[in-house]
């Protein structure tokens, strides 16, 4: 025996025998059916009578041609094989689905086909559809289809929902093939129900339709088949506006992850993992060698001005700035792009350029289109997967210097843990977490009633009550005066306490009001 599509000479025989691959030719073999089998094969002899032949070829196709409606309403049925086609006649005459059929055909759908269909437009119109499986529509019978009014679409597929969530109307595209759009998701059924969704780890039954011309000429087992993963999603603007209709915040996550993996450098660098880092629209790409520890980390920072300075730090010991191994990069006034690497010992640093505490093979960045990339690989110790990681932008000064960053809003929030190996992130809250908050509220409650009520209301008992018994006065004047001083210090305590905290972080006008108005409440404490 040899594989029937292995190439080879044919030759002539004058019989065959069980098991043998044969090729025939014949008088009208184009009347011949698909999928039959090799009992179905007759070979009428002299000796034969050509109608009970006949008769005995007709026996497979009576299980198909029973399904036929005999009132001559219903769909029309096309299959590539004569299996394929008792399949679906089976299922549409199931209890469940109960579709007439009116007419069947094997092989691709030609205008004949087309015309077969379309005498239901007259009758029922609902009927006037091809439902054609694994076979291809010659364009003439596509054109004769829209002329007519016989629907050709839509694609039902069944699919596994492998991340994220599916939901009818949203528009459905192929990674694997240039992300070329297809069509939109018309329905989904769970279990022969209609669902709105269908969530991670379901099984379902999804109907596409084309939206447009150039979307209805997309053909499954051409554009895409079974071995496609299926993106719900699309790379034009127009359907891009519908993920803020369709998807919630949960789901946005994974939209952004899809454009991150999709994303083009312009260096053609390809990266395994990706993570958006949530705040400073800054976005991390990278490859991790389990075996070495060579990591290769592209950092994106986008929308921002020529004169920025951005930063990306793992710091191997410490959650924080303090500790951590920056990779810098910033556009010069004359238009060069520098990048470099500065480890930060303290708060107040101003990104020198240094060694890291690990070996770096390789460092280098971009400036195009409002947004910096800074390309590097390093080597982090074996065995160390998880570190904390910073990202930080600030000012470029006139000469060049690198500025402070702002102290407020997401610049004190850019700090997470990373998981090279799991992709896995978790941001961290330092110098705003639950801990300093609460001091920060003591802090403001304790001078606010200091300051800002018993120091003033013992300054008016001693104005205003002097009309009263002699001591009285005075009494009530010394608690409030007393009472507001050492709440003041206790203020000023917890301020020292934050500062403390938030080394490098330095809220001048403030820290001089405070110091002022402690030495003007002891002044006046003493002066009694």
């Amino acid at each position: 025996m040899k594989e029937l599509r292995v190439k080879g000479i044919y030759l002539h025989h004058r019989e065959i025998k069980a098991v043998q691959g044969i090729k025939i030719t014949a008088q009208e073999l184009e009347h011949a059916i698909a999928g039959t089998c090799l009992s179905c094969l007759y070979v009428v002899g002299p000796d034969d009578d050509l109608e009970d032949v006949k008769e005995a070829t007709m026996e497979d196709m009576k299980s198909v041609l029973n399904r036929i409606d005999k009132s001559g309403e219903g769909v029309y049925v096309q299959a590539s094989t004569l299996g394929s086609l008792e399949a679906l006649l089976e299922f549409l005459k199931s209890s469940d689905v109960k579709i007439p059929v009116s007419g069947i055909g094997i092989g691709p759908v030609h205008k004949k086909d087309v015309m077969k269909a379309s005498v239901m437009i007259e009758k029922k119109k609902e009927y006037a559809t091809i439902l054609a499986f694994d076979v291809k529509v010659t364009p003439e019978a596509r054109e004769l289809a829209d002329e007519l009014g016989v629907k050709k679409d839509p694609i039902i597929l069944g699919v596994d929902v492998l991340e994220g969530i599916a939901k009818v109307g949203t528009p459905i595209c192929i990674p694997q093939r240039d992300f070329i759009d297809i069509e939109r998701i018309a329905s989904i059924e769970n279990n022969l129900k209609p669902v709105d969704s269908a969530k991670k780890g379901m099984q379902v039954a999804v109907k596409i339709v084309g939206s447009n011309s150039e979307e209805q000429q997309k053909m499954f087992g051409r554009h895409f088949d079974v071995e496609d993963e299926l993106i719900v999603g699309s790379n034009s603007e127009e359907q891009q506006k519908m993920f803020g209709r369709h998807f919630d915040d949960e789901e946005d996550e994974l939209v952004s992850h899809i454009s991150m993996s999709s994303y083009s450098f312009p260096n053609q660098n390809t990266y395994r993992s990706c993570s958006d880092l949530s705040v400073l629209k800054s976005f991390l790409h990278w490859n991790y060698n389990e075996t070495t520890g060579t990591i290769e980390i592209a950092y994106r920072h986008t929308s921002i001005k020529s004169q920025t300075w951005v930063a990306w730090a793992v710091n191997p010991t410490r959650k924080g700035m303090v500790g951590s191994q920056a990779f810098v990069a910033h556009q010069t006034s004359a238009g060069i792009v520098q990048a470099y690497t500065s480890p930060v010992t303290t708060y107040g640093t101003v990104l020198e350029e240094d060694s890291l505490s690990f070996p770096v093979q390789n460092i280098s960045a971009e400036f195009a289109n409002n947004e910096m990339i800074i390309y590097s690989t390093f080597v982090l110790p074996k065995n160390m997967t998880i570190v904390n990681h910073v990202w930080q932008d600030g000012p470029v000064n006139e000469d060049n210097s690198l500025g402070i960053h702002a102290l407020t809003g997401e610049n004190v929030r850019s700090l997470a843990t990373l998981d090279f190996l799991s992709g896995k992130i978790v941001a961290t809250k330092l110098g705003d977490g639950s801990s300093n908050l609460l001091f920060k509220k003591i802090h403001g409650v304790l001078n606010m009633v200091s300051w800002g009520i018993l120091m003033p209301i013992g300054v008016m008992t001693a104005r205003y009550m002097k009309v009263f018994m002699d001591p009285t006065w005075f009494y009530a004047h010394i608690i409030c005066q007393s009472s507001a001083y050492a709440l003041g210090i206790a203020g000023a305590m917890t301020g020292l306490y934050l500062g403390r905290k938030s080394e490098g972080i330095q809220f001048d006008a403030h820290r001089y009001i405070g110091i002022t108005l402690v030495i003007l409440g002891l002044l006046q404490v003493n002066y009694y």
